[in-house]
């Protein structure tokens, strides 16, 4: 049964703090932990988790509250579960960080946070229109943290980066052995063949892997595939057995890696470079997929950050993130960010984002894209840009109205995909621009064709590439490069310890809250030690007696 926790605002007559000696009393209060009490742990809106219990049964939750407080503790630190369950049971710091006041007198067992965590990805799973409830959590203390110390969004840069599971990197051989042996495992003793029974055997991994010589790998890919293969025909026949997440890799694993030899009637491997980067990377995480961005490869995921970078904020936080597989381009990460960027809005982004569609649609909403580079061809130095040429929107068509000399054109015409335009051919013969001009002069007019996709590429390049605006563009972006590496390093997502998307988000989510709950301290800090007037926010109510 849910209840919200309002213990800390009651003034406990042992408080560890009042017996302490005032300088460490002070360090505590105006330290992390009383900031994180202040402006973390009495923001987390606990209601947000009210749907993980049931509203008549059972006895009264643990503390919502706590238990957030606790997992946000455990990634701004990165501790283990032991260090962080240690922490609890003798860091003041961490209790009053927590809004406890007494050292050691509130128990959390290990598996209620265990059962925490699990009820979360539970309903996750079974509401993914409602999105995860840490997600909502990051964007109601972003939104808290921005209040408080006036942070604007209006401003923002985005970088993305490859982060991978806990899996290791196997090889196809090592990958057909992971699946064959967890398909074998859930087919009964009774339906095993002998040769399925030695795959179970330790000393057939030794065999088959690491005792195997290099002229022999195919032999022993193509050994272990006849296996594979045996051990799904078995599962066909057991209804219980076919429909486990065991067999259903299996299956998607011959089907992804290999093919029917009509000649010899049996599986054989598929050649390395026919296999989709989106097939099974390892038999305990089917949701990775494989990458090579500029030589390096990943098995895995990528995530999009978002994060803001206007001049006058005492610090810059992370307003938005996603994660998705590692397959996904960073015009496609755009794409899905863009509805959720507000109007009036620049954007600072690199080449791999940059798109004409994305562009326009994003002029549509009163949001800027500055791109730092562009992908495709580079324009011609030599000649004017299309962008030089003067077209407008005349009654409801569009239509050049004149070229950069000013000189209007005789004929115009224009359709979804191009525009195409008839000069005077004296005029053109004539203009002191015509050696740099892209017209074309031919017998009795000078034509002029281009598609409105390059008109568009034209139009982004005047706007981006100007000297002064894409240093300004160049030195905004950069700084999201740091952002990347600090969560990389510092909050440890280049390599997560968990397995599968589901798990993938939640720690991701909890390690970009605790990214900007330690950005939030130093912020605060920042401005107290520069006299600069904290914001109002959701802050610490004051203990009632």
């Amino acid at each position: 049964m849910f209840r919200e926790n309002k213990e800390h605002l009651n003034k406990s007559m042992f408080c560890t703090i009042d017996s302490m000696d005032p300088r460490y009393a002070k360090e505590i209060e105006e330290g992390w932990a009383g900031l994180f009490y202040k402006h973390v742990f009495c923001s987390i809106d606990e209601k947000l988790f009210e749907p993980l219990y049931s509203k008549d049964m059972g006895r009264p939750n643990t503390p919502v509250n706590i238990l957030v407080g606790l997992e946000i503790i455990k990634h701004t630190w990165n501790y283990t579960d032991e260090q962080l369950f240690g922490a609890l049971c003798s860091d003041y710091k961490v209790n009053y960080a927590l809004g406890i006041r007494e050292l050691g007198s509130f128990y959390v067992g290990d598996r209620t946070v265990y059962d925490f965590r699990e009820r979360l990805l539970a309903y996750t799973l079974s509401n993914p229109e409602k999105g995860t409830i840490i997600f909502q959590l990051f964007k109601e203390l972003t939104d808290n943290f921005a209040n408080l110390l006036g942070i604007s969004k209006q401003e923002l840069r985005m970088d993305s980066t490859m982060i991978e599971p806990n899996i290791k990197k196997a090889g196809r051989l090592a990958l057909a052995f992971d699946v064959l042996r967890q398909a074998v495992k859930v087919i009964p003793n009774a339906k095993r063949t002998d040769s399925l029974n030695e795959v179970l055997e330790p000393r057939f991994k030794t065999r088959i892997l690491y005792r195997v010589e290099s002229e022999k790998l195919t032999s022993s890919l193509d050994y272990l595939l006849q296996l594979a293969d045996q051990s799904l025909k078995i599962a066909n026949r057991l209804p219980e057995v076919a429909v486990t997440e065991e067999i259903k890799i299996l299956m998607r694993f011959l089907e992804e890696q290999t093919i029917f030899d009509e000649k010899r009637k049996k599986l054989k491997a598929k050649q390395a470079f026919t296999i989709s980067a989106n097939s099974l990377q390892s038999a305990y995480d089917p949701d990775a997929t494989y990458r090579d961005k500029r030589g390096k490869k990943s098995s895995g995921y990528s995530v999009n950050v978002t994060e803001t970078c206007g001049e006058d904020n005492p610090i810059q936080l992370i307003v938005d993130y996603m994660v998705e597989k590692n397959t996904i381009s960073d015009t496609e990460f755009l794409k899905k960010a863009l509805p959720n960027i507000d109007k009036k809005t620049t954007v600072y982004l690199d080449g791999g984002y940059s798109s004409t569609e994305l562009w326009q649609e994003a002029k549509s909403k009163n949001v800027d894209l500055m791109f730092t580079d562009m992908t495709g061809s580079k324009p011609d130095p030599d000649k004017l840009p299309l962008s030089s040429f003067d077209v407008v929107t005349k009654e409801n068509e569009e239509t050049i109205l004149s070229c950069p000399a000013g000189h209007k054109p005789l004929y115009c015409y224009f359709n979804e995909d191009s525009y195409s335009a008839r000069f005077d051919i004296h005029i053109c013969e004539a203009c002191p621009m015509n050696s740099q001009c892209p017209t074309k002069l031919k017998k009795r007019y000078g034509i002029l064709k281009f598609s409105k996709k390059s008109y568009i590429t034209s139009l982004v390049r005047a706007e981006c590439f100007d000297r002064e605006v894409l240093l300004k563009s160049l030195s905004k972006r950069a700084g999201v490069e740091g952002c990347i590496s600090g969560l990389k390093l510092g909050q440890e997502l280049a390599q997560l310890p968990v397995r599968g998307k589901l798990k993938i988000d939640y720690y991701t989510e909890l390690k970009m809250i605790a990214a900007n709950v330690k950005r939030l301290i130093r912020g605060v800090k920042i401005m107290l030690e520069k006299g600069i007037p904290i914001h109002q926010g959701r802050s610490a109510p004051i203990y009632s007696t």
